[in-house]
């Protein structure tokens, strides 16, 4: 996609590389090519639409670079019960996520869930930096830890967001 390898990314420039792929690679400009060609086409450009979408959520892009940065460790996303999950290692991560997880069930009004909702966005926000000094500083590891983090706070984000949608 063009761009640097670190977490954090210019999404301005991420949208434009995105779409300077695109127009080159998109299959309604091989419709008179060979089946090859067209078939090469829909692949790549497939592939730059996944891996634009990776790049642009910081969960999925901080999963892949500490694919690239640890290739034979286990990702901060796979579940393999072998192995303790640091993130869940910390006491107050644990209250803090179970807390919010309270809230968000007893939660009657949509102000309430958007309370909750500010909550989980902040820290996220919170673990994003982090993770970005994390990889910055050279310290693959502790960003895994923040990467498990971020996973169970962004799975709290889903269910406030399926809260907010309209009934």
């Amino acid at each position: 996609m063009g761009c640097p390898r670190r977490f954090r990314l210019d999404p301005k420039r991420l949208q434009s590389s995105h779409r300077r792929l695109q127009r080159a690679l998109h299959p309604d400009n091989f419709s008179q090519s060979s089946d090859a060609e067209r078939r090469y086409s829909e692949e790549q450009s497939a592939l730059v639409n996944a891996a634009y979408g990776a790049l642009l959520r910081p969960l999925s892009r901080g999963l892949y670079l500490l694919r690239l940065e640890l290739p034979g460790a286990q990702a901060a996303d796979d579940d393999d019960e072998g192995e303790v999950d640091q993130a869940t290692a910390n006491p107050a991560f644990l209250r803090d996520v179970l807390e919010l997880n309270e809230q968000l069930a007893a939660a009657e009004s949509q102000a309430e869930i958007r309370r909750v909702a500010g909550c989980v966005e902040g820290r996220l926000r919170e673990l994003g930096e982090e993770v970005a000094r994390a990889f910055e500083q050279g310290r693959p590891q502790e960003a895994r830890t923040l990467l498990q983090q971020m996973k169970y706070w962004s799975s709290i984000e889903d269910r406030v967001k399926e809260r907010l949608l309209p009934t």
